[in-house]
């Protein structure tokens, strides 16, 4: 009987002790400034949360609890799981989280195994980054507003030569009245005419570079992309380009600004060329990326302007606004991708562009969520 009442409070004592440790572990969750998630790593279902990751969902306990993961955090589709299915590691990676209303909030998370007995669990632990982001969305913009100030100033002095050039044909117009010949006329209004061109094309350069990027994705394949940026052009007789992109695999991108960027480059390669040449342009995929080349045998670049290519207002043409290409990378960079420029003198030039192979709408707003954390 002795050992019975003793095994009973050594029970009674071990069970205090494991409600005690339970109500302690309770209180550290809920007391924690991060939110947490415990999701079985089999069923994907939450199995715990605390205080702070409710109030940043804006749920109840019991709304939360028994809900499949990705109503929540990381929205991917069933059977694409980081962790479980593609065997990723999630070590402070910018994500999404969605609120009860819908909103998906940018996150800074980590994910951690945790095995109990048989059951394997995810414990998931992550905090809002939506100030930061707005704090820099901030910074960026004042960036952006000294950077105008500086282009405006510089461009502002190359607008007088088409503007001077206006100036002197509505001069020689009155000048001359009534004697003024047919030729005289047209060559004049052909210097007015080339004036304007310019004055646009300096206007529309700094807009461009200027103006906040707003994507609008759709999907397309490599060829149709090169294809579109084509028709953009006057390519001379003579100058013939090879398109090799391929035609299979559909991409998500702003079809607008990624085909102004393909058409400058374009233009650069012909304007490099001789009368006589060929441009070849390829499109393959390279892991979870299109790589795009774009290679002309023309004139080539020296190796000291190489480096300064992407810099706005550096130019190696004479006629040049050395805007198209910082253009380019603003363009190509707002897409995740990167743009990489390598040439020799009286050989050539290759530009090449890698992008994020993105399929889906879902994937893309994700990928511009993770640009903007960075």
């Amino acid at each position: 009987m002795s050992n019975l009442i003793a095994r009973s409070k050594e029970g009674i004592f071990e069970e205090h002790e494991l409600v005690s440790t339970k109500s302690y572990l309770a209180t550290l969750r809920n007391s924690m400034l991060t939110g947490v998630l415990v999701i079985d790593a089999k069923t994907h279902r939450v199995v715990d949360v605390n205080s702070t990751a409710l109030s940043m969902i804006g749920q109840q306990k019991e709304e939360v609890v028994g809900r499949i993961c990705n109503s929540f955090v990381c929205p991917v589709e069933c059977g694409q799981c980081p962790i479980t299915d593609l065997g990723l590691e999630v070590d402070n990676d910018v994500k999404i989280l969605v609120t009860s209303k819908g909103e998906r909030k940018q996150i800074l998370k980590s994910v951690t195994k945790l095995q109990l007995k048989d059951q394997l669990l995810l414990v998931e632990n992550f905090i809002d980054i939506s100030h930061w982001k707005r704090i820099k969305d901030q910074l960026v913009m004042t960036q952006r507003l000294a950077s105008i100030g500086e282009l405006a100033g510089q461009l502002g002095h190359d607008l007088r030569n088409p503007l001077s050039g206006i100036k002197n044909g509505v001069y020689l117009v009155k000048k001359k009245g009534n004697s003024i010949t047919e030729e005289e006329r047209m060559e004049i209004l052909k210097i007015i005419d080339d004036a304007v061109e310019d004055s646009d094309r300096i206007v529309s350069s700094l807009i461009e570079y200027s103006s906040e990027m707003l994507l609008t994705p759709e999907l397309i394949t490599p060829k149709q992309l090169v294809l579109n940026a084509l028709a953009k052009l006057a390519v001379p007789n003579g100058i013939s380009i090879e398109n090799q992109a391929l035609d299979e695999t559909p991409m998500l991108l702003d079809t607008v600004y990624m085909e102004n960027a393909f058409a400058a480059i374009l233009r650069n390669a012909v304007e490099a060329t001789p009368q006589k040449g060929t441009i070849t342009v390829e499109a393959n995929l390279a892991g979870s990326s299109i790589i795009f080349s774009f290679r002309d045998k023309g004139i080539g670049i020296a190796e000291e302007a190489l480096g300064k290519l992407f810099t706005p207002l550096f130019t190696t043409k004479a006629k040049g606004m050395g805007m198209s290409l910082a253009i380019c990378k603003r363009v190509v960079e707002a897409h995740g991708g990167d743009i990489a420029v390598e040439s020799k003198v009286g050989k050539g030039t290759n530009v090449t562009i890698a992008l994020p192979m993105v399929s889906s709408r879902r994937e893309f707003a994700d990928l511009q969520a993770n640009l903007t954390a960075m």
